[in-house]
């Protein structure tokens, strides 16, 4: 049967743009050699391919590979058996594990002469989907920016030697008063025991361990303790799911496992199955999960309750909240998830404690447990507490806390409380960071102490289930930078450095729980796969319960549907949705020119930040809403609860009339993160050029400064915001 739709892949072919029509009719243009692009210097106007962009921005790091292009001499175990000795031109691999709090993957770095030159996912062990941000990893070990050594505050340089002597001197004082150690999710069981170490070498201070994450999901872990006992995120079978309904959760973008989700959920989307899955989204902006739907319904935050409401009436029965506004948009994944009971998943991306109980009870109700949705499976990521971190905070601004060390956290930049983070630093006998950069948190404390990268790195992780892994160095650090595990068990006086330590727990404890290897023989088969499935996990360092499922998910559902009806009619002026987008996540990539430049699968911009916003609503308030190299933005105002940023406003379509959306990670300038090219700078692109001062305009806005931080868990939709134009404009990337 035929068909008149017609598809297209822009709003420029849709209105077949000027510019759209020269491009498509000129696909194949010359490019400018870099050599006269770069001698260039007096020209106003920019022009050249975007191959020969990528080369002039690219680090500087010719030096850098030249100095210390090495492979460790420490027990590494290639994945692919070769003579040892580097042969050249050919490549060497290595199976290794990235984790990051967010994103983990089991990958396989490639090497040449010594070198790590790309990161690709191990499908033969483990968990091998990748994402955009790990297969840029590599470009992160020669970032210029990183630091090569050891400093004080204000880029004082100081000796190893002289920096483990001052704060052996702190840990000795602390008797009485807290040592604390803040990091991001950390699902590292060794790295758990290192702190455990320094715990016991201090028996007279009290060692607190705290997480935080820089975007929350503690709501569903908060909402499975609620109906389960068990504060877990559950491992999601998408590949055994034949209908899945998402009510604003892009599931592959910015979700712990997110990549290995998205994998699992296209192979339900191939025919030769002989059955396809079917997506229903409800969400607000348009989101990669959301673009790749079966059936896409546009909602406002404040509807995402009543939404899941109605699928709670229908499926589970009872609740007396109006769901009338939703009823017809919910029908058809209301009768699909009928049809597949126990063949089903019902997610939510809120944050909201309320809004998840919901899902968890519809889903009981299906049946999903057991078969799409694994609470025995637990995912060790994303396991920040702010309630935790506000404590921490208090303590500090008491003076309680002697010591703080931090590793994988930013909360001078992402907290919601950056500023009473940043006055209760202040009163911090001593803060150590082992930031490999020196960000608004680092250059605040007494001491930057520079981790290694993850290449340089070695660890073991326990990221799903029974499920753990190793993490092995392809190269010899490039600067004089130490792991900080080394340095908590230098300063807990333990003999020996990480790598024994690591390989000690596991050749004795581990290997105990490996049906047929032991000793040396599980550590190197387990090193060079890269991972290993245990027969049951390692009680000590199992970060969630791992017990069965309580019955019942009802207990507070009739209040939390209460709560939901009532979000509902709250709703007032323009709602904001902060996000994560696919390059730079939550801002921790912001320095990885590779990951600027990847366009948003979405608007297909690149180097910007910008407010999304409806069509509708941009023709009505006459704003440009037609973008490309001759037609700039228009720059608008966005102000929520007293807090306001100015950006571009760009038009979505997809996007819920009457709401905003503004991209996490971005206006990092504080210390030079966004960084290109020095040279480059001098000239405007992409959002950031020096000022007369010299220093670097940063890339975008800070969206993590309209955040709440009045409440224990943190939401990112905001209601009641009003956007206006300056009477500028903006040409995008």
């Amino acid at each position: 049967m035929g068909t008149e739709k017609k598809y297209w892949t822009g709003i420029e072919e849709l209105n077949e743009t000027e510019e759209f029509i020269r491009a498509r009719d000129n696909e194949f243009a010359s490019d400018v050699p870099v050599e006269e692009f770069v001698a260039n210097t007096d020209s106003e106007t920019m022009s050249t391919g975007r191959r020969d962009f990528l080369k002039f921005l690219g680090f500087s790091v010719g030096a850098a590979t030249m100095a210390a292009c090495e492979t460790p001499v420490t027990y590494v175990v290639p994945y692919v058996n070769k003579p040892e000795e580097v042969t050249p031109g050919m490549p060497t691999y290595y199976a290794s594990t990235y984790s990051d709090g967010t994103d983990y993957a089991s990958i396989i770095i490639k090497t040449r002469e010594g070198r790590p030159i790309y990161v690709k996912g191990n499908k033969d062990y483990g968990l091998g989907a990748v994402s955009a941000r790990i297969n840029s990893s590599v470009l992160s070990l020669y970032d210029s920016t990183r630091l090569t050594g050891p400093q004080k505050k204000g880029g004082e340089s100081v000796s190893w030697a002289n920096a483990d002597a001052d704060i052996k001197s702190a840990l000795s004082g602390s008797n009485g008063s807290t040592i604390a150690f803040l990091t991001n999710s950390m699902n590292s069981p060794s790295s758990k025991a290192a702190i455990a170490k320094l715990r016991d070498a201090y028996p007279g201070a009290t060692v607190e361990h705290v997480m935080v994450d820089a975007v929350s999901f503690e709501g569903m872990r908060r909402a499975n303790q609620a109906s389960f006992g068990r504060s877990v995120l559950p491992w999601y079978n998408f590949n055994k799911a034949r209908v899945v309904v998402s009510v604003s959760a892009d599931f592959m973008n910015g979700w712990p496992m997110g990549e290995q989700y998205s994998a699992d959920f296209a192979k339900t989307r191939k025919p030769e199955n002989g059955w396809m899955s079917k997506h229903y989204q409800f969400e607000t902006l348009m989101s990669v999960a959301g673009s790749n739907a079966d059936v896409r319904h546009a909602i406002k935050p404040s509807e995402e309750g009543l939404v899941l409401a109605s699928i709670y009436k229908a499926i589970v029965g009872g609740g007396s909240v109006d769901t009338s506004s939703m009823d017809s948009k919910t029908a058809g994944a209301i009768a699909a998830l009928k049809a597949n009971k126990g063949k089903s998943l019902v997610i939510s991306g809120s944050n909201d404690e309320n809004i998840q109980m919901i899902v968890n009870a519809i889903n009981e109700s299906l049946g999903n447990y057991g078969q799409t949705i694994e609470l025995n499976k637990s995912v060790n990521l994303a396991q920040g507490s702010f309630k935790s971190f506000k404590s921490l905070v208090d303590k500090m601004s008491a003076g309680r806390v002697k010591t703080l060390f931090m590793h994988g956290v930013n909360p001078a930049y992402d907290s919601p409380m950056a500023a009473e983070f940043k006055a209760a630093l202040a009163k911090v006998g001593t803060s150590v960071s082992f930031s490999m950069h020196a960000d608004e948190t680092a250059s605040l404390c007494s001491y930057i102490l520079p981790d290694n990268h993850y290449m340089e790195s070695w660890n073991d992780y326990n990221a799903v289930g029974n499920h753990y892994a190793l993490q092995q160095p392809v190269i010899r650090p490039l600067g004089d930078t130490r792991q900080w595990q080394d340095s908590f068990l230098n300063w807990a006086g333990v003999v020996g450095d990480y790598y024994a330590f690591i390989k000690s727990r596991w050749t004795a404890t581990y290997a105990l729980r490996h049906p047929s290897l032991t000793g040396s023989a599980f550590w190197n088969k387990s090193l060079h796969d890269g991972s290993v499935n245990l027969s049951s996990l390692i009680t000590d360092d199992s970060i969630a319960d791992d017990g069965g499922v309580a019955a019942g998910a009802s207990g507070s559902v009739a209040s939390a549907l209460q709560a939901v009806a009532s979000k509902a009619k709250e709703s007032n002026g323009f709602e904001l949705v902060l996000y994560t987008n696919t390059g730079i996540g939550n801002g921790k990539h912001t320095t990885n020119p590779w990951l600027q430049e990847l366009p948003d699968p979405i608007t297909k911009i690149c180097w910007d930040n910008y407010v999304t916003m409806a069509p509708a609503d941009l023709k009505e308030k006459d704003w440009n809403d037609q973008l490309g190299e001759q037609l700039p933005a228009t720059m608008v105002k966005l102000t929520v609860d007293g807090k306001s940023l100015e950006l571009p406003a760009v038009m979505v379509p997809g996007q819920k009339a009457g709401t905003l959306g503004v991209a996490l990670g971005y206006g990092r300038a504080a210390n030079g993160e966004n960084i290109g090219n020095a040279a480059f700078q001098t000239k405007e692109y992409g959002g950031y050029k020096l000022n007369e001062a010299g220093n670097r305009i940063p890339i975008g806005a800070n969206g993590y400064a309209l955040l709440n931080g009045k409440d224990d868990v943190v939401s990112y939709s905001l209601k009641g915001a009003s956007v206006e134009a300056t009477g500028a404009e903006y040409l995008m990337a």
